[in-house]
């Protein structure tokens, strides 16, 4: 059996990626009513001060980031979501409102999460 050499790292080509943490990457803010569907490329977990997600996604070929929320980040552990899925995130067109645990009333919006 012959053996084959390993080349060295400078015979290697170099991988180019995008970087989206560059400033050029759209964040997507849904409005009520609209919806994505997007491929997951990465989910960073328990960014800013709520401890929410971040995620990269590729819609229409393009990536793009949106921030996460307590509801989606459940929906989408609970459906074992990962990099290479699909899903699909709808912003619900009537907002309610709540009381944050320091007394301050809030305006939230109801989200539904489907996968592929």
């Amino acid at each position: 059996m012959a053996s084959k050499e390993v080349p060295s790292f400078d015979d290697l080509t170099p991988v180019n990626t995008s970087d989206d943490t560059e400033d050029d990457v759209p964040v997507v803010k849904l409005e009520p009513g609209d919806s994505i569907v997007a491929e997951v490329r990465h989910i960073e977990r328990n960014v800013g001060k709520w401890k929410n997600s971040v995620l990269h996604l590729t819609r229409n070929g393009e990536p793009c980031k949106m921030w996460s929320n307590a509801t989606i980040d459940r929906a989408l552990s609970a459906a074992d979501v990962g990099p290479g899925d699909t899903i699909g995130i709808r912003k619900g067109d009537d907002s309610y409102t709540y009381e944050t645990d320091e007394g301050e009333e809030r305006e939230a919006f109801d989200f539904e999460v489907r996968c592929l």
